[in-house]
Order: structure tokens, then sequence, then C-alpha cells
């Protein structure tokens, strides 16, 4: 199976509120948010919501969600205008993405200490204590 590039992925978009234009840009970000993906994409998904009540400062709230075989990132972000929302969480989705891509094997250590014991570990013949 041929792995997807990420221009090609379809990024759901939500969009919640008045926020002419902001979906379309919304998913250009999280595309190119994807290149750093670990492993092929299945999904991606971004939601907007815009608060009209004029007590809250940050008016643009941006839910990332992008889906590795099962694995789920997530970034979020608000932000006074649109475009500062998905700048913000792009970045975020950036580093995640960037951050799932290193070896949970290299940064746990593969070796067993002595002693011990993991799963798919050679049998290691008893020896008497003495």
């Amino acid at each position: 199976m041929e792995r997807t590039t990420p221009d090609e992925i379809q990024v759901q978009v939500h969009l919640h509120g008045r926020l002419p234009g902001a979906g379309d840009y919304a998913a250009e970000r999280v595309r190119a948010a994807l290149h750093y993906a670990p492993e092929p994409v299945h999904a991606a998904r971004v939601s907007l919501t815009r608060h009209e009540d004029p007590a809250v400062k940050r008016k643009v709230e941006v839910h990332a969600t992008v889906d590795l075989r099962g694995r789920i990132v997530t970034a979020q972000a608000d932000g006074e205008n649109a475009r500062q929302a998905v700048d913000l969480a792009h970045d975020r989705l950036r580093r995640r993405l960037e951050k799932a891509a290193r070896d949970w094997e290299a940064i746990r250590g593969r070796q067993s200490q002595p002693g011990s014991w993991r799963h798919g570990d050679a049998r290691q013949p008893l020896t008497p204590e003495g």
C-alpha cells in the first residue's frame, strides 16, 4: 500500500460561527503540519469556533486532530482572530507530530537492565545462587 502524501489528505473542517475564509486556511495549515507525521495519516480534522461573547478576549478557538494509524495527536489554540488561532494550532500540531516521530524504543531504551526482563528478550539460563 502506497503512503498518502500530506497534500492528498482530505482535512475535514467544521466551522461554528461567522468565520469567512477561515476553513480553507485552517485546512491548508493542518495539511502543512502533516509533513511532520511519522506514520501514515488516516484522518485529519480541524474545528473552528467563534465566540460572540464580548467578555471573551480570544474570540476564536481551534481544535486540530490527526489520526496516525489509530494514534491520535491533537492540538488546541485560541486567538483574537481566526488567522492567529490557526497559526498557533499549526505550530502546536507540528511540534506534537515531531514529538510523535521520535522512536519510543529509543526514548525508553531497549536494553534490559541486569536481572530484569522485558517482553521479547531472549531467555536467560538460570544460574544457581550460592
